[in-house]
């Protein structure tokens, strides 16, 4: 598998987280952080996968109050019941028809996976009268067959599975043989998935209330199961898209990229141990969290080592931005991904060459660690709309040899913008984006509060937007070029219409305005996600609907109307992403306030219901 695919996966993995069980056939205590009533418990130890709630009736509850508070004018809506029964293809449509039947869904429920090729589901739930439920068993099971396996009986309904009553549990399955595996594993006959070595080594909270969802996916026994069928399926759709290049020259742009994505996601399939995911709904905040486990020996171990930091220069990025972030990676992981994301985001043509991308990469590569090499492992960025579509680009390096990185800037930095150039070229990317980077030249410089500012002129910007539709002209930039400063160890880079964002956090730096630390939303996402990880990103969705609405208000003055609405919306972080590398695997985070959409959804309901009314 050629290395882009890798990395490619790599960076998917990032915008955006080996043991053997041995059984002595004593009595198996309930493992840490698992309740001893819980359906857990029950759960045969083979199982590839499981979603546990601590309680339907509750999560139920959250969802409702969520949308009440989003939408006021929507009735109720019962989501866990609509996804249950599309799951199983039953007939009910909500939990109160559930409780009806005399299942407790106030108590802790699980969907879990006995395989996945066929899918085969199952379900345990406690019940509030064992006896009734057993006897609307046996009644749903009449003319059926019972069995009798370690002393429980259960019974099977023909082609719709089987049920099995043990305690104050009932669990339902497409499969006897699974009834009998959860029989045992309550007779502790076998352990159950709470037992095994994976699942505990993950450490989830499954008792304090504080999650509202547990998923656990077991990857490796996933991947076995999946792989024949996936490989085949996987060379049949690449086969299917080179045959559609060849009819239709539109198709061929992109077809490189799909090749790496499939060919990486069956790599990363094979490099995974476990996927966890927790989800928790507080009021209108939500935060999902999300751990894939690499195997021991994996090759991908290699990317993941460097363990994450406190993060320390966000507070120097704007106070209102669409985009703030803060990497730490190591300075060989950044020159990689630096390739993967152009041979990601940039379509290669029919015209591309194999050996002419190699040939480019490696041109980039040599190119990349000149422009790295006086710089340190962490860095901070920033993207923001300003008066055009181009948005401005806005980054911090930590500084580690200041007069190289000022030789390599002022001597070889146009080296490395043909480099980039070069691959665009060879991916057969259009000479509109590919000659953004040709006949650049040093600009002027100048003093600013006692720094130097110095520039790079990038004279064909505008050939990006050449093709633009009458009247459309303004929302392309009067000029776009690079900007930078070295000031207090650190590297002021931007791409922008001019060298304000540069000129912005000197003044910060110094003391003087409001950086990202004040920013409306700051505080609650940096509380839920903390600041001690590998990657932070923290966007303000608003802050884009804003500045794009006041581009294109300039074009079209029913646009304009919309700004009324947006007025008094403040412009705030609303969702977070981070991520972190420990105990072998990438923990992700994300949180979004879906409170701070209150607004946009209410404007959007209004401009529908005005649009109705014409």
């Amino acid at each position: 598998m050629k290395v882009s695919c890798r990395l490619i996966t790599l960076t998917l993995i990032l915008l955006t987280s080996m043991m053997v069980f041995s059984y002595s056939g004593k009595e198996i205590m309930a493992a840490p952080d698992v309740a001893p009533d819980s359906v857990l418990n029950i759960i045969p130890q083979d199982t590839v996968g499981v979603i546990y709630i601590p309680s339907l009736l509750g999560l139920n509850d959250e969802i409702n109050a969520l949308m009440a508070e989003l939408i006021p004018t929507d009735p109720p809506q019962e989501v866990p019941a609509q996804i249950l029964a599309e799951t199983f293809g039953a007939g009910f449509e909500t939990l109160e028809e559930l409780e009806e039947l005399g299942l407790d869904l106030q108590r802790n429920f699980a969907v879990f996976l006995s395989g996945v090729n066929p899918l085969m589901y199952s379900a345990a739930v406690h019940v509030k009268d064992a006896d009734s439920v057993k006897q609307l068993i046996e009644m749903e099971a009449e003319g059926s067959s019972s069995f009798t396996h370690n002393g429980v009986t259960y019974y099977t309904t023909g082609e719709e599975g089987a049920f099995v009553l043990m305690d104050d549990v009932m669990v339902y399955s497409g499969s006897a043989a699974v009834c009998e595996k959860v029989i045992d594993t309550q007779k502790k006959a076998m352990p159950s998935i709470a037992d095994t070595t994976d699942f505990q080594s993950l450490k989830l909270d499954t008792t304090s209330g504080t999650n509202d969802v547990v998923a656990y996916f077991a990857m490796d026994a996933i991947a076995d199961a999946l792989r024949p069928t996936l490989t085949e399926k996987a060379e049949e759709l690449k086969t299917d898209m080179k045959a559609s290049a060849e009819t239709d020259p539109e198709l061929s742009s992109g077809l490189g990229q799909a090749e790496s994505v499939i060919d990486g996601g069956l790599w990363l399939l094979d490099q995974s141990k476990t996927l966890s995911l927790t989800v928790q709904l507080n009021g209108t905040d939500l935060q999902i969290s999300p751990f894939l486990k690499f195997k021991g020996d994996s090759e991908i171990q290699t990317y993941i080592s460097q363990m994450p930091g406190e993060l320390t220069h966000l507070k120097h990025l704007p106070q209102n931005a669409f985009l703030n972030g803060e990497m730490q990676f190591q300075k060989e992981m950044l020159i990689e991904l630096t390739q993967a994301m152009m041979q990601l985001i940039i379509p290669s043509g029919s015209n591309a060459d194999t050996a002419k991308i190699e040939e480019a990469t490696a041109a980039l590569t040599e190119a990349a660690k000149g422009f790295y090499a006086g710089l340190g492992d962490e860095f901070a960025f920033s993207l923001n709309f300003g008066s055009s579509l181009m948005p401005d680009f806005f980054y911090i390096y930590d500084v580690t040899d200041e007069a190289r990185v000022k030789a390599y800037m002022e001597n070889d930095f146009t080296e490395y913008l043909g480099a980039t150039m070069g691959l665009m070229q060879a991916m057969g990317g259009t000479q509109e984006i590919a000659g953004m980077y040709s006949d650049v030249s040093a600009g002027p410089s100048e003093i600013y509060n006692g720094v130097e500012i110095k520039s790079y002129i990038m004279p064909n910007i505008d050939a990006l937007f050449a093709e633009l539709p009458p009247g459309m002209e303004g929302v392309a930039p009067e000029q776009w070029n690079i900007y930078y400063a070295i000031n207090g160890g650190k590297m002021l880079y931007a791409m922008a219409g001019n060298a304000q964002p540069v000129k912005n956090t000197i003044d910060r730096m110094a003391g003087m305005g409001a950086g990202f630390d004040q920013g409306a939303g700051y505080a609650k996402l940096t509380g839920a996600l903390t600041l001690k990880n590998n990657m932070f990103f923290a966007l303000s969705p608003i802050t884009a609907v804003k500045n794009l609405v006041q581009i294109f208000a300039q074009m079209d003055p029913n646009i304009g109307m919309v700004q009324m609405f947006l007025v008094n919306i403040p412009e705030t972080y609303s969702i977070g992403i981070a991520s972190q590398n420990r105990d072998q695997g990438v923990a992700g985070e994300l949180f979004i306030s879906l409170g701070d959409f209150r607004e946009i959804i209410v404007m959007i309901i209004s401009l529908q219901q005005m649009g109705g009314m014409q």
